[in-house]
């Protein structure tokens, strides 16, 4: 029952967004009382917490799959495309990960704090690869910033821009 739950609920948050879940929709969706769902998820912010959780690990797998080049370089280029791929691909999950506004309305603060942090460790391939590049002290952070914020920019223009 907690994954035709969790089903109906990813369903209508990549159909039509956060704003969209609801218990009674879920309940509606999945043919059973909306008290029902609390046997298996606490409150909603359960819910939108595992559906998040569920984006990271594919956005987590996307970027190991990318790692096969031994070239740092190649690596990047590849790490870069496949997340921006992702954010193509799934912009739910993406405008999630990357709108703390949206993140923190939908969940309290220690949640959207443990989230951010698993953000961050999806995107550790991405790192590791630049700390092998750059060993010095904060050096592969600060290209790591500037790497997520330039692929950030180009998802937010994706479609926007005529080629």
């Amino acid at each position: 029952m907690r994954d035709r739950i969790l089903a109906a609920s990813r369903s209508i948050f990549l159909d039509e967004g956060l704003d969209a879940l609801s218990m009674r929709r879920v309940a509606q969706e999945v043919g059973i009382s909306a008290m029902t769902i609390y046997i298996y998820f606490e409150n909603r912010q359960a819910i939108v917490l595992a559906l998040l959780r569920e984006g990271l690990a594919l956005l987590e797998h996307r970027l190991v799959e990318a790692t096969k080049s031994d070239d740092p370089m190649s690596r990047i280029d590849d790490l870069s495309k496949a997340y921006l791929d992702f954010a193509e691909e799934h912009p739910r999950y993406y405008g999630a990960f990357t709108c703390p506004v949206e993140m923190h309305a939908e969940l309290d603060v220690d949640s959207a704090t443990a989230l951010a942090r698993e953000y961050c460790d999806a995107l550790s391939p991405l790192r590791k690869t630049l700390v092998s590049m750059f060993p010095e002290t904060g050096v592969a952070d600060n290209r790591l910033v500037a790497i997520v914020s330039a692929i950030h920019g180009f998802a937010s223009l994706r479609g926007h821009i005529s080629s």
